[in-house]
C-alpha cells in the first residue's frame, strides 16, 4: 500500500527518491522507513584519460576519487549533472558506426536470416545456415580482451557519447564494492 502511495506522487523529488531506493544494497526501503540520503556522489567517468585507464587498479582508484563530485544533503543543483560531454565528430561517428553494428547486425541477422529460410533459393538458405554455424561456434575472446577494452579509446569514447555518470548516495558506492556480483531487474 505505502509503494503503491508513493507511486501516485509525480514530484521530481520522489522520482529522485526511487532511484534513491533502487541504489540501496541489501535494504529493504519499506523496513528502513525511506531514509533521506545524507550525501549524493557523482563520478563524470567520460572525464577520465587514457593514461588513467592503463594505470594498476590501486592508482586507477586514486584517480577516480579525484574526479568525484559531492554534495551534501541537498543533493545536486538542477540540471548540474545534465550537462553534455565534449566528442569530436570523427569519435561520435565510429561510436555510432559500431554500436550500429552490435545492436542492429544481429538484428539484421535474425530477421533477414528468418525471411531467406522461409523465402530463399536453397542456396541461400545453405549459406544462411552456414553462417551463421560460423558466427555461433567461432571463439570469444579470451580474457585479454576484457583489459584491452576497458583500456581502449573506443570505451572513452562510449563515455563520451553516452556523457556517462555513475552517480550514488551515502556509501552505496563502497557496499556495491564489497557485494557479490549479480543480475537484477525491475
Amino acid at each position: 500500500r505505502l509503494l503503491g502511495e508513493l507511486a501516485g506522487s509525480r514530484s521530481k523529488h520522489f522520482r529522485h527518491r526511487t532511484l534513491t531506493l533502487l541504489v540501496h544494497h541489501h535494504h529493504n526501503p519499506i523496513a528502513m522507513g525511506l531514509s533521506e540520503p545524507k550525501s549524493y556522489h557523482a563520478l563524470p567517468l567520460f572525464g577520465s584519460s587514457l593514461e588513467a585507464l592503463a594505470l594498476p587498479d590501486e592508482d586507477r582508484r586514486k584517480v577516480v576519487a579525484g574526479l568525484v563530485r559531492h554534495a551534501g544533503a541537498e543533493g545536486f543543483a538542477p540540471g548540474e549533472l545534465a550537462k553534455q560531454a565534449a566528442i569530436a565528430p570523427h569519435q561520435e561517428a565510429i561510436v555510432v558506426l559500431v554500436l550500429m553494428i552490435w545492436i542492429g547486425g544481429p538484428l539484421v541477422w535474425s530477421f533477414g536470416g528468418l525471411a531467406a529460410l522461409a523465402l530463399g533459393s536453397w542456396r541461400l538458405r545453405l549459406g544462411v545456415v552456414a553462417l551463421s554455424a560460423v558466427l555461433m561456434f567461432h571463439p570469444m575472446p579470451g580474457p585479454g580482451f576484457q583489459k584491452w577494452l576497458y583500456t581502449s579509446r573506443f570505451t572513452l569514447w562510449l563515455y563520451k557519447y553516452f556523457s556517462y555518470r555513475f552517480v550514488w548516495c551515502d556509501e552505496d558506492y563502497e557496499l556495491a564494492g564489497v557485494a557479490p556480483a549479480w543480475v537484477g531487474a525491475g
